[in-house]
């Protein structure tokens, strides 16, 4: 088989599982780079680490995992903000595995619940992921730009903007939910780049809204939005899920399209 590139995080430093996971999947060809799991989202440690898989041109992401580490806040804040920023620039081609024992997929953080699951304890493994590995998923171009960056320093900021080189937002409603999340600054610019100074057209804050079983707190604004510009938000805190509005002007109407990112 052709070496396929994979990227491994392992969400603990078991040196000995790392070990033999590692060697009995480069038997099989694969292609290897990794990194043990830093539980620092407050230095955007997962952002580090998505820049190292997008630098390798990993095809496939692998997580050795444990239930007990899964289910901690943080590590799932992190693990989803990765998930999501991944699958928005490798167009929804990243196919993600998870390796551990009695894995419950409704308790897994919410951008993996599509995850492919698999125990590598079990004898055979190695072969299934050979097997669900032979072909990669077409991509899928996504609905909206999405990114996650900052550090220590300068905070978490988030960037939305449009795909179609024609598509152009008229403003956007962007909201936060979770007990510690706040908005705090809000900018338009070139995307991939945070803007230096901005001009913002009826800018709001402090807009409630409730979408199934969540509370979210919002602020908007009603710049044009064009493909090679983006939207711009710092956020304090772990949000549980963002929401985001594009077209503010339109939001009384019928066709107004909601977006929501589940991070917890």
């Amino acid at each position: 088989m052709a070496n396929k590139k994979v990227w491994i995080t392992a969400l603990n430093k078991d040196e000995g599982r790392i070990s033999q996971f590692n060697s009995a999947l480069r038997r099989y060809g694969f292609d290897l780079k990794g990194h043990i799991w830093l539980d620092e989202n407050d230095k955007l440690a997962w952002r580090v680490a998505a820049d190292e898989f997008l630098s390798t041109g990993a095809e496939y992401w692998f997580i050795l995992a444990d239930q007990t580490t899964l289910s901690k806040p943080s590590i799932r804040y992190g693990i989803n903000l990765m998930a999501s920023c991944l699958e928005n620039k490798k167009q929804g081609a990243v196919p993600i595995f998870i390796f551990g024992k009695e894995l419950l997929s409704e308790l897994l953080p919410a951008q993996l619940r599509g995850a492919i699951m698999l125990d590598d304890a079990d004898l055979g493994w190695e072969a299934k992921v050979v097997t669900k590995t032979l072909r990669l998923p077409s991509p899928a171009l996504p609905s909206y730009h999405f990114d996650g960056f900052g550090t220590e320093h300068v905070g978490q900021w988030f960037e939305l903007g449009p795909i179609g080189a024609d598509e152009v937002w008229k403003g956007l409603i962007f909201a936060v939910s979770g007990v510690d999340a706040e908005i705090v600054f809000q900018a338009v610019g070139p995307s991939g780049l945070l803007p230096q100074k901005t001009t913002l057209n009826f800018p709001r804050q402090g807009l409630k809204m409730k979408v199934g079983e969540r509370d979210y707190l919002g602020w908007s604004l009603q710049n044009l939005i064009s493909a090679n510009e983006s939207y711009y938000a710092k956020v304090t805190g772990s949000p549980t899920s963002l929401l985001f509005i594009p077209n503010e002007g339109a939001v009384e109407s019928d066709s107004v399209e909601a977006f929501t990112i589940h991070l917890n």
